[in-house]
């Protein structure tokens, strides 16, 4: 049989700045108060999803973002320290990245 490369796209973590759709986490390390900042190339949609440790939804968020700079804020501090996971889907991708609660 011949052999086939296959290849599988990476995760975008949103820790790259190459696209025009970017999510930024700030701060990574946080106890009370979480930003989300969007760069977006259009006006959009935007579903949020935040996960612990053991990919159990612990909140969401459905809203807009508009063109260029956007942020969003969530109040964490109910949340059990440890690691977490968020994910926004807007413009037709989807972006995660991790912050820790301390």
């Amino acid at each position: 049989f011949p052999s086939h490369d296959i290849a599988f796209p990476c995760r975008d973590d949103g820790a790259s700045m190459s696209g025009m759709d970017e999510l930024i986490i700030n701060p990574n390390i946080v106890s009370e108060n979480l930003q989300l900042q969007f760069h977006s190339s259009s006006d959009s949609q935007v579903r949020i999803v935040l996960y612990d440790i053991r990919g159990k939804t612990v909140s969401k968020f459905n809203g807009e973002v508009s063109i260029g700079e956007s942020q969003i804020g969530f109040d964490v501090s109910s949340l059990p320290q440890g690691v977490y996971s968020v994910q926004a889907e807007f413009n037709g991708v989807v972006k995660s990245a991790r912050f820790v609660k301390q």
